[in-house]
């Protein structure tokens, strides 16, 4: 006998969102995480944030924690400010040019994960098991899938989901390869408080040596992803809290003022990845563990959760029709339907990143014009927004606001 429907490895942001989608649904869910259960402290400097957006927002009303991560800490961005640091173009995009109150959100991941987690916790029908970990995979066990456990334990399901992140280890264990590039580029990530008014813009400066964006957070606070070649002499991480905020505000001094540090900096290695296929045996992948992508345009949670979203609709709608919902072409149509999306995601981010960083001169000349074509074209510029705050595309029901209510 199956122990469940559905075994979700991975206890992270979309882990738990797909989890909280699958229960929604009715199926029987297991999710297994290697890690100690997600915990978000209000008193604590916001760590790693995601941009979400309004899809994004959405899918988190319909499982029911938008309300509870709205009344903890939450930050609105109304405006993006976006320019190129060695020319004169830039492009800006408003929220009222869009007829909505907020382009999107900046939201501290644990406090994501910490509301889902909560949420869970009240549902019978779903078991959150951590400080777990997977050691085997058999997508064809006798009809069903089994996961090993480190402990030598046994898990059997139907359907296995990998949602444990760019180095999955059950994506491993499935032997699907990865098409990875490393960009020779590290994020430098940290919390500052500003001197003037961030106003809810969220502002990005590309430059020769990679982008440099600030999101803006509760408190006068902005959330810093200082994108820069690795190559770079200079190791930011070593300069004095005073000196590196001096070299933030050669960016964004006329916006912010004076700047300062607060709590730590943290250093990550930046690439794109993405996976052969989407699926096996008895087995979908989605979020890091399917696509990782550059973080300069914050879509990495976003596409994260509409694969989320994807997959609980395509299995969803196979059980309803009377299908088996391990069936390899039920999950072909979720990887039909996210893959392709996903790859349009990454080339762009791939094709931005080759641009911005050029100091050719014809490329120079070519951002700029197509800055300033971008912001002057309307048509154009809602369709780049809509891209941005993830409102473009086939969205999955969820990613849609909720009606009736």
């Amino acid at each position: 006998m199956k122990d469940n429907d559905i075994t979700i490895v991975g206890g992270g942001m979309i882990g738990l969102a797909t989890a909280a989608l699958f229960v929604r649904e009715g199926f029987q869910v297991l999710l297994l995480d290697a890690g100690p259960p997600a915990h978000w402290d209000a008193a604590s400097v916001e760590g790693r944030v995601s941009a979400i957006s309004p899809s994004t927002r959405n899918l988190l009303d319909h499982v029911g924690v938008w309300r509870a991560i709205a009344e903890r800490r939450v930050s609105p961005y109304t405006a993006m400010r976006v320019r190129d640091s060695h020319s004169a173009a830039r492009i800006a995009f408003d929220a009222a040019d869009e007829g909505v109150a907020a382009l999107g959100h900046i939201v501290e991941n644990a406090l994501i994960a910490t509301c889902l987690t909560e949420r869970l916790g009240h549902n019978y029908n779903v078991t959150l098991r951590h400080d777990v970990r997977v050691t085997g995979f058999d997508g064809d066990d006798n009809g069903q899938a089994t996961l090993t456990l480190e402990n030598g334990e046994t898990v059997h399901s139907t359907l296995v989901v990998a949602a444990d992140g760019a180095q999955s280890a059950l994506r491993a264990l499935a032997g699907i390869p990865m098409d990875a590039q490393d960009f020779r580029q590290d994020a430098i990530t940290a919390t500052l408080e500003c001197e003037r008014h961030h106003g809810g813009a969220a502002l990005q400066v590309f430059t020769p040596e990679g982008p440099i964006a600030m999101l803006p957070l509760s408190d006068n606070r902005c959330s810093l992803v200082w994108s820069r070649d690795r190559e770079q002499d200079e190791d930011l991480l070593a300069l004095d809290a005073g000196e590196f905020c001096s070299r933030l505000e050669m960016h964004f001094s006329d916006q912010l003022g004076g700047l300062r540090l607060l709590g730590d900096r943290l250093r990550f290695p930046l690439g794109s990845r993405h996976a052969a296929v989407y699926t096996g045996t008895r087995l979908a992948l989605v979020g890091d563990a399917a696509h990782t992508v550059h973080p300069l345009a914050g879509l990495g949670a976003n596409l994260g959760m509409q694969d989320a979203g994807a997959l609980v609709q395509t299995v969803a709608t196979a059980r309803d029709g009377g299908k088996s919902i391990d069936g390899r072409g039920v999950l072909r149509r979720y990887e039909r339907w996210r893959r392709g999306e996903n790859a349009i995601a990454i080339r762009a981010m791939q094709g931005f990143k080759e641009v911005f960083g050029s100091e050719l001169a014809p490329l120079r000349q070519l951002r700029a014009a197509g800055f300033q074509f971008a912001d002057r074209v309307m048509p154009l510029k809602h369709a780049l927004v809509q891209y941005a705050i993830g409102t473009r595309g086939d969205l999955p029901t969820v990613c849609h606001p909720r009606t009736g209510d």
